[in-house]
């Protein structure tokens, strides 16, 4: 009944679902207790989300690779956009520069912030077309099966992509 929870998960990893949620709450848990100083909701969101970097780095928790690369891509746009908004944070906060420095600096900060999540999107949406595809040469690998009534070899999937874990000897 609850194995969405942990499906996708390695055997000996069930458990990682627990950190996530954690990470989830110790950032809102930050937004709530910081809420009068955006600067230490910044530093101490990035202290969090860098322990979920390092962690998920450590562990690789999924079953699939690609999973993993997916995750800790999106935990490095994360971490990327605080060092922005700490680094926006400060700039703001130094009072040295004029009103055109100061536009330009917000400029070049939203621009980097857009190209951050537009490459996240990009690779993510990636991701998923290569495993639509692979779902798809499965279905019709299936299909010729089912036609021809003769054994159609079918890769498995599980770290088609070339990229498994390497052992640790």
């Amino acid at each position: 009944m609850y194995g969405f929870i942990f499906i996708g998960y390695e055997k000996d990893s069930a458990w990682w679902e627990i950190i996530v949620l954690a990470r989830k709450l110790a950032l809102v848990a930050i937004l709530v207790f910081f809420s009068k100083d955006q600067f230490l909701q910044s530093f101490f969101g990035l202290f969090v989300l860098l322990l979920a970097t390092a962690a998920q780095q450590y562990r690789r928790p999924f079953e699939k690779a690609m999973l993993d690369r997916m995750e800790l891509f999106g935990l490095y746009a994360l971490v990327l956009t605080q060092l922005l908004s700490i680094f926006y944070f400060w700039v703001d906060e130094q009072g040295h520069m004029g009103e055109e420095e100061k536009g330009r600096t917000t400029l070049w900060t939203t621009v980097l912030l857009l190209a951050i999540h537009i490459d996240a999107v990009i690779v993510f949406a990636r991701e998923i077309l290569l495993a639509s595809l692979k779902i798809l040469e499965r279905w019709r690998a299936y299909a010729a099966y089912k036609l021809c009534g003769g054994p159609v070899p079918i890769a498995n999937d599980d770290d088609a992509d070339g990229e498994g874990e390497e052992d640790e000897d």
